[in-house]
């Protein structure tokens, strides 16, 4: 752990911190924590597929199962 100036206020900031204790301003460790509405969406979408494609192979199954 090292003590670093605060890019903001100069303030004293340990490198462990994840933000300033002085102005609250946050480090790159805390920002790469975040997660993005960027990111949910894309989860978002990925679901709607899988459910999407999952609903197309149940409704294949039931009616076209019998004509087989």
């Amino acid at each position: 752990m090292t003590i670093d100036s605060c890019p903001e206020c100069n303030g004293k900031l340990s490198s462990e911190a994840e933000a300033c204790p002085h102005c609250g301003f946050k480090t790159e460790k805390a920002k790469s924590k975040e997660t993005t509405w960027k990111d949910v969406g894309m989860i978002a979408i990925v679901m709607a597929g899988f459910v999407g494609i999952l609903g197309l192979v149940v409704w294949f199954f039931t009616h076209l199962s019998g004509k087989l």
